[in-house]
């Protein structure tokens, strides 16, 4: 198959699947697309078109698009994918974080996580004496497909429940991050107020935080997803690739640089 005959099957057949699949398929798709540059921007363009909500397809599409060696970027982009540590670093935290004169790996109560991800069922795998609970975040149909897929159960609870579950910690997802502005889902966001007095780590894998540029982008091409900007006191400490680090630390956080070609080609 040719790369623009893939390219048009990714685009057109690829909606609803899991974000990992999607981005493998991207991947491989812009590979192709070594020894054409043009040809490289108008496939960035036309994937983000069908696909514009995945932050992490406009990570893939920065890194790869302003590139000498495209193939090579682009497969360095999936090996990153596989080999995030973001879960591994967040398990760790927990069991090293100490809150008062108690250690919260020791702390029995559950886990709440504000939605479901990979790095969620990924903690669950490390963290497998511990309860996690998900909370709904309105996207039931998306969460009911990722937990079946999961190896044990996960309670799911609502917002009601949220503030009578008295959690050890939280666990908010991040949707994406840039320019010093870190944001999230409407629900979320809402969902923080209840849980002001509970230790929040914010969980941003690899690809989450795009340049400023590219995030303006990604905002104004997805108005209808109405994200919220995190509040500075709804969470102190973020976990990445690179370890759990403070607010400021994150906010300096740029998983690929800022691409002119792509903002461009987007108008």
């Amino acid at each position: 198959m040719q790369p623009f005959e893939r390219l048009r099957a990714i685009a057109r057949w690829t909606k609803g699947i899991d974000e990992e699949s999607l981005l493998l398929e991207a991947i491989d798709c812009l590979a192709d697309f070594d020894d054409d540059p043009a040809g490289l921007v108008v496939a960035c363009r036309r994937l983000l078109s069908y696909h514009p909500y995945s932050p992490r397809l406009w990570w893939v599409c920065s890194r790869v698009i302003g590139s000498l060696e495209p193939r090579m970027v682009a497969w360095d982009t999936w090996d990153q994918i596989r080999n995030d540590a973001t879960a591994s670093y967040l398990h760790t935290w927990i069991g090293q974080t100490w809150i008062g004169s108690a250690s919260l790996g020791a702390d029995e109560r559950p886990i709440l996580s504000l939605g479901w991800s990979q790095t969620m069922s990924s903690l669950a795998d490390f963290s497998a004496g511990r309860e996690i609970v998900v909370m709904r975040t309105g996207d039931d149909n998306n969460l009911s497909r990722s937990l079946r897929e999961e190896s044990r159960p996960i309670r799911v609870i609502g917002a009601v429940e949220v503030a009578v579950l008295d959690p050890a910690c939280v666990l908010v997802p991040i949707v994406v991050s840039g320019g010093g502005r870190v944001f999230v889902t409407p629900k979320i966001f809402e969902s923080l107020d209840l849980l002001s007095e509970i230790p929040t780590v914010g969980v941003a894998p690899i690809g989450c935080a795009l340049s400023e540029n590219v995030v303006r982008a990604f905002i104004s091409g997805n108005e209808a997803l109405d994200l919220k900007e995190l509040r500075i006191t709804s969470a102190q400490s973020f976990a990445g690739p690179s370890g759990v680090v403070p607010r400021e630390q994150f906010l300096q956080r740029r998983d690929a640089p800022d691409a002119p070609e792509l903002i461009r080609s987007l108008g």
